[in-house]
């Protein structure tokens, strides 16, 4: 029996408010915004119709193609204690997983091809462009700055305020960016939460949102090799997303076993195959917030 290194094996991102599944066919897939509309106020007797262009425009995304393949010797499952087929597929389903949350991550921040699709010169839209905001936690992830950030959403038409959206929100960080939580009275103190933190070791939930913890670095002590969330010096880029902040597709997700690989003598194969891709849809339904670790 193998025993299991300690990893990632599940799917933290995917199937949060703030990731829309989209099934395409087709390298690329189109995705058409309406853009909000006010009324214009009329008077007098038999007014006058009040034309105006309704506004939309055009994203688009690309899916990306990802595999691996590992070669078993038979030689080896004839002599060993235990067969590692089934371990490896385990694996490779973990990594699938892995790479998942670190597509939807990375598509948070990323620059957006938009316009028309068949005009064969779209635009590359930046983050910062697109209205992404940026809360400078690097002194302290404190409750002050994730308030700023909860108002941002309010002000942005995100999150209504006094309504309950914010349990849809997702605050996704690391090991220490969890540590800070913890020392942050406001958000373990019975006064203030119910959730009682400090018993379970963790803060799950902060101003409504859902704290989502990935593994990440610490300086000085653990330089995470992948990581999912961008790590640039001793700085981390989490991130606040509101629903339908980003689409996600997957698709051609295949496992293939070779009883004798051609390319080997005595060995069969064990592959997996996807495509996968994510964008960012609106700018304003996303929030990065740099912190320390």
């Amino acid at each position: 029996m193998f025993i299991t290194l300690a990893q990632q094996e599940n799917s933290l991102l995917s199937n949060i408010p703030a990731v829309r599944m989209m099934a395409f066919q087709g390298a690329k897939h189109n995705v058409p915004r309406a853009a909000k509309t006010e009324l214009d106020e009329i008077s007098g007797r038999n007014p006058r119709k009040q034309y105006d262009e309704f506004e939309f425009d055009n994203r688009q995304f690309a899916k990306k193609r990802f595999t691996k393949t590992f070669a078993v010797d038979k030689k080896d499952i004839r002599e060993a204690m235990a067969d590692p087929t089934s371990e490896i597929y385990k694996n490779l389903f973990y990594a699938v997983n892995r790479k998942k949350d670190e597509i939807i991550a990375q598509s948070a921040t990323a620059n957006v091809l938009v316009g028309d699709p068949n005009s064969g010169s779209m635009t590359s839209l930046s983050a910062v462009d697109d209205g992404v905001l940026t809360i400078n936690a690097t002194g302290g992830l404190t409750y002050a700055l994730l308030t700023q950030a909860l108002g941002n959403f309010i002000n942005n038409d995100v999150v209504p305020s006094g309504d309950l959206m914010t349990s849809n929100l997702s605050f996704i960080c690391a090991g220490s960016d969890q540590q800070q939580l913890l020392q942050e009275d406001k958000f373990i103190n019975n006064f203030y939460t119910t959730f009682r933190p400090v018993d379970s070791g963790s803060v799950n939930k902060v101003l409504g949102m859902s704290v989502i913890t990935l593994a990440g670095s610490k300086s000085g002590s653990i330089t995470k090799e992948k990581p999912i969330l961008n790590e640039s010096g001793t700085t981390r880029d989490c991130l606040l997303l509101a629903p339908n902040a980003l689409a996600f597709t997957i698709d051609n997700l295949k496992f293939k076993y070779l009883e004798d690989d051609p390319q080997y003598v005595d060995s069969a194969s064990l592959t997996i195959y996807c495509e996968m891709g994510a964008m960012r849809l609106e700018g304003t339904r996303v929030q990065k917030v740099q912190t320390t670790f």
